[in-house]
């Protein structure tokens, strides 16, 4: 029997440990504002010998960089272009059935609709790339339609962002590396 042990657990592979800092300036990217001036980040890039210099050279450059956002102004106008008009669904036999209703006004089991999940699964998709949607029902005995609607089954969709959910699945996924 396999026990989990603290370096296991800690371990990352090695497609997310490449894809990581891609992944954090595309966030920053977003963010934009004072996630710029995060050293740590390393958005602006160092001159050779800039730390040489005296006077601190490279936190003066930080604190003069713009904090103009324009990657959020994007995705926000995209994302309102988009969703000016909201899709109308055809869900064919489902419109049928009690608990379609109710699981389009709570998707998530939180209170949000499938309308604000899909804008949030958009902006999602354009800061990364793409985005990852699970979808979760929980095992029932249920044997009849009728019986599901008496007893209720509380299904869930989640929207992932890359990162959150690469290094788990990458290496059952793909046994290459990926680009």
């Amino acid at each position: 029997m396999s026990y989990l042990t603290k370096e296991t657990i800690q371990d990352v592979h090695s497609v997310y440990e490449t894809h990581l800092p891609r992944w954090r300036y595309f966030w920053a990217s977003f963010n934009g504002g004072f996630d710029y001036r995060k050293s740590g980040l390393e958005m602006l890039r160092r001159y050779m010998n800039e730390d040489q210099q005296p006077g601190h050279q490279y936190e003066q450059r930080l604190n003069y960089t713009a904090l103009e956002n324009s990657c959020k102004l994007v995705v926000d106008t995209y994302k309102a272009f988009m969703f000016r008009t909201l899709p109308v669904r055809t869900l064919g036999n489902l419109n049928k059935l009690p608990y379609t209703s109710e699981f389009l006004q709570d998707i998530d089991l939180d209170g949000t609709d499938i309308d604000q999940f899909m804008k949030e699964a958009n902006s999602l998709a354009m800061i990364y790339g793409h985005v990852w949607v699970s979808v979760d029902k929980p095992v029932s005995d249920v044997a009849l339609t009728l019986e599901l609607i008496v007893i209720p089954v509380y299904r869930s969709i989640a929207a992932w962002p890359a990162f959150l959910c690469y290094c788990c699945l990458v290496s059952q996924l793909s046994p290459q590396p990926l680009p």
